[in-house]
């Protein structure tokens, strides 16, 4: 993130908790990035998510939600990510922002 010039905290985006088993949430987030593919091409999405820990998963996609107002879009390229926690904090779950799905 730091050779891409991306603030780490001043994501566009982060999701509320929702819950994926017993006493674990998932969250996620996205930043956005000006971008250009170095050799002239388009820039090739693989797809969503790249599992880089049991946990934690990145990827890029090309459907563009909350793009800040001063990143033009066409040149606009979204990070995703997300990450599988435990709950550990003392106030309970309940009375956080957690979505338990329908």
């Amino acid at each position: 993130m730091q050779r891409m010039q991306i603030g780490p905290t001043k994501p566009s985006h982060l999701g509320l908790a929702i819950a994926t088993g017993e006493n674990e949430y998932l969250y996620s987030g996205w930043y956005h990035v000006i971008g250009r593919h170095a050799s002239g091409g388009t820039i090739r999405f693989d797809g969503f998510p790249h599992t880089l820990t049991e946990n934690f998963a990145v990827g890029l996609n090309p459907s563009l939600v909350y793009v800040p107002t001063e990143i033009p879009e066409d040149q606009a390229v979204q990070i995703e990510f997300s990450c599988s926690l435990p709950w550990l904090l003392d106030e309970s779950k309940e009375e956080g922002y957690i979505y338990e799905g329908d």
